[in-house]
């Protein structure tokens, strides 16, 4: 059986005035002192795993708050602040959900320049691949040419693959609790701003956002309200002659807009 062929390296190196870098002080300054752990943990990560990025998603967030005891509002604010001040690139993120720099590249592919058979996937490159070092470059080159496999076989196309397949499962199983159905560009937009998880077991949970709820254009603030869980037990108040409680009927039901109504009379 071949080897498996290493991906990642078991150190990196961490420039001594990494905690005075004007990004990291920005970082430091807008999500606070905690906010570092965050940051070596993802560089941790990176080195570690791909070498040169790492994918961003729903479950590594989850394991970021479960390592630290914070919340995941704390640990998306970090990332944005550290994509905002350039301490990953955002564009790539926005593209393709991953996290790299050409900081990370550069130190990467010096420290593994003399490995063989490679791969990389010239996508996500910000850096030049040659036999004796690393170059930066303003965009991604075509590293074929530099004597690399680039990462388009077999295996990345079934990653590939099954990314797209949970996406599509994700996508039809909220069109299966909605009435009204959610477009696919409306699906994406809405699934770079909220917990997709969340938002899932929030519909599963009241009937009234399944039958009236349009995803297709809503507000941060009413998304914000859902995942807070406050339509879980909401239900329209229906109208009825009584409509003279207007005012406050919007905290009754119906049936007690009646109770309250006969009593008026019988007083």
């Amino acid at each position: 059986m071949a080897r498996p062929m290493r991906k990642g390296i078991d150190y990196y190196p961490l420039d001594v005035n990494f905690l005075s870098d004007l990004k990291v002080r920005k970082i430091i300054q807008a999500c606070g002192p905690n906010s570092i752990a965050i940051i070596m943990l993802l560089l941790g990560t990176i080195y570690g795993d791909e070498g040169y990025f790492m994918r961003w998603d729903e479950d590594v967030c989850f394991l970021i708050t479960e390592a630290f005891g914070v919340k995941q509002m704390y640990v998306e604010e970090t990332l944005k602040k550290c994509l905002q001040v350039g301490f990953f690139e955002k564009k790539l993120f926005d593209r393709y959900q991953i996290l790299t720099s050409r900081g990370i590249q550069k130190r990467f592919f010096e420290i593994t320049k003399r490995r063989k058979n490679f791969h990389v996937d010239q996508r996500y490159l910000l850096v030049n691949v040659t036999e004796t070092g690393v170059i930066a470059t303003e965009t991604p080159i075509n590293v074929t040419e530099m004597g690399v496999n680039v990462c388009n076989g077999t295996q990345n196309k079934v990653k590939e693959s099954k990314v797209k397949d949970r996406e599509i499962d994700i996508y039809n199983t909220i069109n299966s609790l909605l009435d009204k159905k959610i477009t696919s560009e409306a699906y994406h937009h809405l699934s770079n701003q909220v917990d997709i998880g969340r938002l899932i077991q929030e519909l599963e949970q009241s009937p009234w956002l399944r039958q009236n709820a349009d995803l297709n254009d809503c507000k941060p603030s009413f998304l914000a309200k859902i995942l807070a869980g406050k339509y879980r037990e909401y239900r329209a108040v229906s109208k009825n002659k009584f409509h003279n409680f207007s005012e406050s009927s919007v905290d009754f039901t119906a049936e007690e807009l009646e109770e309250m109504a006969r009593k008026k009379r019988e007083m």
